[in-house]
């Protein structure tokens, strides 16, 4: 693989941010680490450097059964290129196992106490994502129904997203928001978008990542911090309300039952 990314760099050379070098072999370095979970559905990265400068980053599956989800990456950053909030995607290339190479985001991890103070920001950069046609509150509400037996809690998100009369607007979205996906440079950055779409409601990731920072983990909770989201985010508290119950209904599929998980999924794909 190493070998094949030193090809690929040398061939797409001109497109990488080379400050008008040219490339010198020796001078070449490919430099392998993985993610800290190990699975078959995560990556191993490559780190390109040209005389000790950081060139690009390149992602492949550990399991080649999930390029699915690489593809689907480098699609969500590609589409989002011109909101300046993701990595730069250079160059992809489909022959063998697949593989794309993003920009190296020279940023910092954020942590708790940053997040809340620039949390304004953060959800402004989330509520700028794009979004599409509008559907039912109910209509959601009826496919979660299906399973609405396996988990206790279910039934009574369930039965607010239906009666809620809200129409929600469908969108490209992260799909795993939190804190290890946001960097810090002079702008906020979000990175692995491998879920993109998983939960394509507009303004969802930005209800999960203020539910996420203050701990609020049912639907009266979220009632009290509603007006207040709203300020940030521009949202009616109503819709809100109802992609809160939305965010946890796919967290505990996707923890406990993935097999549902994925069937919703994939009825509501954008």
């Amino acid at each position: 693989m190493i070998a094949r990314i030193r090809q690929l760099v040398r061939e797409h050379w001109s497109v990488l941010p080379n400050r008008g070098e040219k490339l010198t072999e020796s001078q070449l370095h490919v430099t392998k680490f993985c993610q800290r979970i190990v699975g078959h559905n995560t990556k191993i990265l490559f780190l390109v450097t040209h005389a000790s400068r950081t060139v690009c980053i390149v992602k492949i599956m550990r399991n080649t059964s999930y390029d699915w989800m690489l593809h689907r990456e480098a699609d969500a950053q590609r589409t989002l290129s011109s909101h300046h909030i993701v990595p730069q995607v250079f160059f992809d290339n489909a022959v063998g196992q697949y593989l794309y190479a993003e920009e190296v985001i020279e940023g910092t991890p954020i942590s708790t106490s940053v997040a809340r103070r620039r949390a304004p920001e953060i959800i402004r950069s989330l509520m700028s994502l794009p979004r599409h046609q509008r559907v039912s509150a109910a209509e959601i509400a009826a496919v979660f129904a299906e399973y609405s037996t396996l988990h206790p809690r279910l039934p009574v998100y369930i039965e607010y997203v239906q009666h809620s009369g809200a129409l929600i607007s469908k969108g490209l979205t992260h799909g795993d928001f939190g804190l290890p996906n946001i960097l810090l440079r002079d702008t906020v950055c979000i990175i692995d978008w491998g879920r993109s779409g998983d939960c394509p409601w507009y303004g969802i990731d930005a209800v999960q990542f203020y539910a996420r920072l203050h701990n609020i983990s049912s639907i009266d909770g979220w009632g009290q911090a509603a007006s207040r989201f709203t300020q940030l985010s521009g949202m009616d508290e109503k819709t809100s309300s109802v992609l809160f119950c939305l965010h946890t209904m796919y967290a505990i599929l996707f923890k406990q039952y993935p097999d549902a998980y994925r069937s919703i999924v994939e009825r509501f794909q954008v």
